[in-house]
């Protein structure tokens, strides 16, 4: 049994380090203001008001804001793919497609887990393959090769609740 089909793979891109440095940066952030904060939880009553209000002011709590938008901004960010078309072709126990030129085979032993998530801001259905040896490839295709998939590999399919409710 062999069946070929044209799916998206997604490579990654240089702005992805970036996203995770604003994402590093953010929390480095956060975590020094949640230490400014929780030091005047130590001062006694009468202090802890003046500190709040007066010592600390609005602009610590802008920059809470800010840390935790750059953390998932960051996130996001790293996750972008630039997807290029190709053709998988799905062998008895063996998946192949060929990424930036090179043909990548994976069969039934290699493949680790299986599964179909959706982005936050972005409605795209993608499917996600990962190895033994923690290398992840994303794709993106229709309901068909997630079912082809499932019929192959019932053993390697997701299991999580973060990507189980969601419909290819």
């Amino acid at each position: 049994m062999k069946k070929t089909i044209e799916i998206q793979i997604g490579n990654e891109l240089l702005i992805n380090k970036l996203g995770v440095l604003i994402a590093i940066l953010g929390t480095i952030a956060g975590l020094f203001i949640i230490a400014v904060f929780v030091s005047g939880t130590l001062l006694p009553t009468e202090m802890k008001f003046i500190y709040f209000v007066e010592v600390i002011g609005k602009n610590w709590y802008i920059a809470m804001l800010i840390s935790i938008f750059s953390v998932i901004i960051g996130i996001e960010i790293s996750k972008l793919r630039l997807y290029s078309k190709t053709n998988l072709t799905l062998k008895e126990g063996k998946i192949e497609f060929i990424k930036k030129g090179q043909l990548i085979e994976l069969p039934h032993w290699k493949i680790n887990k299986i599964s179909k998530n959706k982005g936050f801001f972005f409605k795209q259905n993608r499917i996600k393959i990962k190895t033994t040896t923690f290398k992840e490839f994303d794709l993106k295709a229709d309901k068909f090769l997630f079912e082809k998939l499932t019929e192959m590999f019932p053993y390697k399919i997701s299991t999580d609740k973060k990507t189980m409710g969601n419909k290819i």
